[in-house]
């Protein structure tokens, strides 16, 4: 609507503004709300009379008597406070505030002035109006209605406009939110929304405010010691508990001294003399859980200032855990029974968790209600507590400082198994995920530090998995019996089923992380629980207990384990029952047929384990299987498990084996490209095993191979690779496989693209060798389509490799090739084509490689070449060369030396020749050595020629490889080098030794490797350091164990470098535009990156997170990239991630309001463009999360995805249809 009409309109709004017909008063206001949002539309042009008018209407329509009129006029203060003069404004709040006091129901306008706090660009007008609200004994306060109301005011403006208010103003909201904390008049709902505005102010109080509001917490403290009033200490404690939630970075200095008050609360002095039947404490039982829930944001927001309480919190959580006061522990009849007691378990399972007789017998003697008791609650926070001690301090507590190792499983564990019989379904639940956390936090310890240079440790490892053992026996009874049981006690199906899910995995990550000697001796009790559950109706359960019966037919089949053949029988039934079951869940019916899958791969080689008569019945099961569209690919997955394993002709037929090729050949035809990857996996893994192969006819293999064939053309990267691998297997045999039409088509195809020099290259030349060696007339053929239909026409490289390939296993002329060494040199001489000289060079280099000292071809063919007026030739010759010297070390390298010393064209182009040299140097070792001193001084004297950095380093690195005990000392001499160029080389060349080495290298990298980090991130150039945080990224990729246990020192060097520096941003001028350039280190965030999928055990997640929300708010490539963490956090991390939704909330809000330059060119667009899907993408997996947490209602979290539903629902829709894609 234009601005000239709008007056008009507004005219006639206002008369059915005041209609008595409500439909009229309705739609008036939703006329308005048009105007209003209209982009053109503006009232500040308007008559002051009649934008007065519009804003009475409008406030008039808050007390409407239809509620629909009420909640249509609060949408339109939002974009009207907007559109009014500034000076209207603040009459408008007055009036709203008024209202709010004195109205019947206050929650209208109260809410009506946080629309309009959430639309202000800045509260000019509303910080006295709060005072007056939060006052609570004013009179015109009417009751706890309007209260709530003004704090829930109070924390949207907070949250909206909290870094704009001052010291003072702050100062004075605090005080006022303390009076009405202490208040005996304050209701107890308002008291906790009070807390969280607390903590909120707290944020933006200066430093002087937040010591002297912690001192008045202090001294409180202190006076409750004296005397003790429950609801004011529960108070206390929950305002601790907020402030190490949301400002932990400050509080966390203040802990020495506030934590102990918070530990006093439970330290189990106050319930030692507490009797059976006492009256329960319910006002203290609340202090309880306050406690122990601040404690465990302590010690999830502070880690690294909770250290030195560790003992106490874990002291706190191990006597709260079994705190019962009104249950008698059946535990203790359990400890009976053990030591020879006369109580049996003929059947009646509810009486492990308490049954009915005992209860009613307890409550006719306590007088007491269930409802009394809130005492479960209490243990439930002390689990809570527990687990995120575990996760936090998990060496400390399982390895220890000592060779006894830690109290994790001296004191926890037990306690924990001990706990499992639990009578609170909610408590039992968190006792089981504490159990689960320790297991799989000793698998991740162990698996960053017992390796076999540390024998100390192993010796301590072997002590938590002797603790473990000793606990089996009540562990294995314990889990067997929640796993069987129906127990009635049980609140709800739901319940009952979360609990033994919780069951399964317990189960599961005790399999994976332990060895049979731990588990085995219990498995009598243990494997018919799990076939139970494999056979429960409820899909959940089922499901989660074939992911188990995995591990433990992983463990019954480990190496050494003998004697569990029935038990693989008993486990093999259920698992066909389940993959027969047409009425299964498909999720049942998918993980049935890979644990089918595993387990007829790991009984392979010995049949007694299941017998031969099960084995078909189940290898034709998964043939019909890989027939059926809903299975199919779990199904052919499952047989390239099977054929991968195969270790005898017995252990599969020949009629199976070509059903199965045949079959998987079928499905290369689909257009479900995960479907034709894993056909080929499988395809490949039956032409690798030779004892699949000897089962396929000469026919069949060449049917494969024609379908195989079509692939080719197609260059799939991901399908290329195994499709040349398995016709290669088909040729090797010599049994009527040759090359064909296709395959030549094929090759050459292939050669003309840049494949790189990854698996394909491999794959390709594997294919040509077999070609050579076993095709007499088909290897003529795929040459002539090299060279004549080909040539200079293809990827130079991937030519000359195959070419060479070809020509050195075929024979050459000897073999019955028209061409031979000789041709390619008369090429290189004779020939004035730059392409084709590049290519003749580059073949004879391959040949060269292939054929060693038996070339006859001297390094002076490829030295004439270096000064060619071409770009292109020089640096051809010099690799060639390279690859010639490479395959006859002693015949070239002495000539490459000599003529090291001359001008710096031939400097550059030789130092490509010696990268070559020692980039194949695996068979030629000991023929370089004599030449590596002489090398390694030359490499260094080039360290300052920038042309030249990059290739010295690589060749740096390969030498220390080669020869370590002697280089890894000069490296660490150079490191200290005064030249920064030298020290970059030194940098650069680190970061080989742990892309290139095998596992047997880490026992020289170990001892040195992280002094050597510490000093590069910490090298005062800011290029060296982004070369330092390259290789720190290149050994959290490849050696994640070197560095995980000293992270510690590692990281705030990293950490350091993601902080934004002013002096590294700078302005540069790109056309008309000015365009600013940060030089700082975005590798810093790739390296975090890199660490938190390697190394995450190792991370201190607090000061993780900040940076990762750092990030968020930085340019438009971190932004991404932290998103990418967040979406990996919110599955290593839940807890932490969800528990920073509201902090992640601000950032992506913030990100997407931001827009494009109207000027903005076509890269600012697609950046934008890319930064909300990025951003979009990351909420909605941790809004997925967050619902199936339960936290989805967080105020922050919840009001952004309402609004990004809103504003971006095409994106949403996208994303979704992406995922049910998926």
């Amino acid at each position: 609507m234009a601005n000239a009409s709008t007056p008009f309109a507004l005219q006639s709004l206002l008369e059915k503004m005041s209609s008595p017909d409500s439909d009229y008063r309705f739609m008036s206001l939703n006329d308005l709300l048009s105007i209003l949002t209209s982009p053109n539309a503006s009232l500040t042009q308007a008559d002051s009379n009649l934008t007065s008018r519009v804003i009475d209407g409008v406030v008039k329509a808050l007390d409407d008597a239809n509620g629909e009129v009420q909640n249509l006029a609060v949408k339109c203060l939002g974009p009207l406070v907007l559109k009014v003069r500034d000076n209207q404004i603040a009459p408008l709040i007055d009036r709203l505030t008024t209202l709010s006091m004195t109205s019947t129901d206050p929650s209208i306008p109260s809410t009506a002035l946080r629309t309009i706090i959430s639309s202000l660009p800045r509260p000019k007008t509303l910080y006295p109006k709060l005072l007056i609200l939060l006052k609570p004994g004013t009179e015109t306060v009417k009751g706890g209605g309007a209260s709530l109301d003004s704090i829930d005011l109070l924390i949207e403006t907070l949250k909206c406009f909290g870094p704009v208010l001052g010291g003072k103003e702050v100062e004075q909201l605090q005080v006022a939110v303390m009076e009405l904390l202490e208040s005996d008049r304050t209701s107890q709902v308002v008291k906790k929304r009070a807390v969280t505005s607390l903590s909120l102010l707290c944020v933006y109080s200066p430093d002087e405010l937040l010591s002297s509001f912690i001192n008045h917490l202090i001294e409180s403290f202190r006076a409750q010691g004296k005397h003790v009033n429950p609801t004011r200490l529960r108070l206390l404690v929950s305002v601790t508990g907020a402030l190490a939630r949301d400002i932990p970075d400050r509080f966390g200095p203040y802990l020495k001294t506030l934590c102990p008050f918070i530990l006093s609360v439970v330290d189990g002095k106050d319930i030692q003399d507490r009797e059976l039947g006492d009256e329960p404490e319910m006002e203290m039982d609340e202090v309880r859980e306050a406690a122990l829930v601040s404690l465990e944001s302590f010690m999830s927001f502070c880690t690294s200032n909770m250290t030195r309480f560790t003992e106490d919190v874990l002291n706190a959580g191990m006597i709260y855990l079994k705190y019962d006061p009104n249950y008698a522990d059946p535990a203790d009849e359990e400890d009976d029974e053990e030591m020879g007691g006369t109580q049996q378990y003929d059947g009646d399972e509810d009486d492990d968790f308490g049954g009915s007789d005992d209860e009613d017998a307890f409550e006719e003697d306590g007088n007491f209600s269930d409802e009394d008791d809130i005492s479960w609650k209490v243990r439930r926070c002390a689990a809570k507590l527990l687990s995120t001690v575990l996760s936090t301090r998990a060496t400390d507590l399982i390895l220890g400082e000592q060779e006894g190792g830690g109290k994790a499983y001296k004191q926890v564990a037990p306690l924990l198994v001990e706990r499992f019989h639990e009578r609170e379904e909610n408590v039992r639940l968190e006792v089981l995920a504490t159990a689960t956390v320790l297991v799989r936090k000793t698998g991740e310890v162990a698996q960053g530090t017992f390796t076999p240079s540390t024998p100390s440790r192993d010796r301590r490892g072997s002590m938590d998995i002797n603790s473990l053992q000793a606990l089996m026996p009540r562990l294995s009874k314990s889990l067997s019996k929640l796993l069987k049981t129906k127990s009635t006690t049980l609140p709800t199906k739901q319940a009952s089923s979360s609990l033994r899910i919780e069951v399964l995995r317990l189960v599961g990550k005790i399999c994976e992380n332990h060895p049979a000697q731990v588990v085995g001796e219990h498995f009598d009790t243990l494997i018919p629980a799990m076939i139970t559950a494999v056979g429960e109706p409820a899909y959940k359960i089922s499901s989660e207990a074939l992911n188990t019966v995995v591990s433990i037919v992983r463990l019954l089949t480990a190496e050494g384990s003998t004697g569990y053949s029935e038990y693989l029988k008993g486990l093999y039934d259920v698992i066909v029952a389940k993959v027969g079951n047409g009425d299964a869940d498909l999720e049942v019916r998918e993980r049935a047929i890979a644990a089918l899958g595993v387990l007829l791969s790991r009984t392979s080689g010995q049949p007694d384990l299941i017998g031969p008569n099960r084995r078909a019945a189940a290898l034709g099961m998964l043939v019909e299987r890989a027939k059926n569209e809903t299975t199919r690919i779990t199904a052919v997955r499952a047989i390239e498990v099977i054929a991968r394993n195969a270790k005898t002709t017995g252990d599969v037929t020949p009629d199976w084996v070509k059903t199965v090729v045949v079959e998987c050949g079928i499905q290369l035809r689909k257009a479900n490209r995960t479907l034709r990857g894993a056909s080929l996996d499988a395809l490949r893994s039956i032409s690798a095993n030779e004892n699949c192969r000897k089962a396929m006819d000469p026919q069949s293999k060449r049917d494969l191979v024609d379908v195989l064939t079509t692939l080719l053309p197609a260059g799939d990267m991901h399908l290329l690779a195994p499709t040349l691998t398995i016709i290669r297997w088909m040729m090797i045999d010599g049994d009527g496989v040759y090359v064909t039409p296709g395959i030549n088509e094929g090759v050459c195809g292939l050669v003309r693209n840049n494949l790189g020099s990854g698996l394909v290259v491999e794959s390709l030349l594997g294919l040509v060798k077999a070609i050579g060696e076993n095709d007499p007339v088909g290897k003529k053929t795929v040459m002539n389509g090299l060279l004549q239909d080909v040539g200079v026409n293809g990827e130079t490289s991937i030519v000359a490799k195959v070419v060479a390939q070809l020509l050195v296993s075929g024979g050459g002329k000897r073999g019955g090739f028209a061409i031979g060494v000789e041709e390619f040199v008369g090429e290189v001489v004779k020939t004035t084509d730059d392409k084709r000289k590049c290519l003749a060079l580059m073949v004879l280099g391959e040949i060269g490689l292939r054929m060693g000292p038996s070339f006859s071809v001297g390094p002076e063919t490829f030295l004439q070449q270096f000064h060619a007026k071409s770009d292109d030739v020089p640096i051809a010759a010099a690799v060639a060369l390279g690859l010639a010297s490479a395959g006859n070390v002693q015949g070239y390298l002495p000539v490459i030396m000599q003529r090291l010393g001359g001008g710096d064209k031939d400097q550059y182009l030789l130092l490509h020749s010696l990268k070559e040299i020692i980039q194949h140097s695996d068979d030629t070792t000991a023929n370089i050595k004599p030449y590596a001193d002489q090398i390694w001084k030359a490499l260094f004297s080039m360290a300052k020629n920038d042309d030249s950095k990059a290739v010295g380093a690589e060749c740096v690195g390969r030498l220390t490889i080669i020869d370590p005990y002697s280089y890894l000392p000069e490296l660490q001499k150079h490191l200290q080098s005064e030249s920064s160029a030298i020290r970059g080389m030194v940098i650069s060349a680190l970061r080989y030794t742990f892309t290139d080495t095998e596992a047997s290298y880490d026992d020289l990298l170990r001892p040195i490797v992280v002094d050597f980090l510490t000093v590069m991130v910490d090298d005062k150039e800011l290029e060296n350091r982004r070369l330092a945080l390259t290789a720190l990224n290149s050994a959290a990729h490849n050696k994640p164990h070197l560095i995980g246990q000293h992270l510690q020192s590692l990281l705030p060097l990293v950490y350091r470098e993601t902080v934004v520096r002013p002096e590294l941003v700078r302005e540069v001028q790109m056309g008309p535009f000015k365009h600013k350039v940060d030089d700082g280190l975005e590798s810093a965030y790739e390296t975090l990156y890199a660490l938190l999928e390697t190394s995450f055990s190792g991370i201190e997640i607090q000061t993780y997170f900040d940076r990762v929300i750092a990030g968020l708010q930085d340019e438009h490539d971190i932004r991404v990239l932290c998103n990418l963490m967040l979406t990996k956090l919110i599955l290593l991390a839940k807890g932490e991630t969800l528990r920073r939704l509201d902090s992640i909330a601000e950032c992506f809000k913030t990100t997407l309001n931001q827009k494009p330059k109207d000027n903005a060119v076509k890269q600012e667009l697609e950046k934008h463009a890319e930064s909300i899907r990025s951003t979009m993408r990351a909420t909605v997996a941790l809004n997925r999360t967050a619902i199936g947490a339960g936290v989805s209602g967080k105020a922050g979290w919840s009001g952004y995805w309402e609004w990004a539903k809103a504003v971006f629902p095409n994106e949403l829709q996208v994303l979704e249809g992406d995922e049910r894609a998926e």
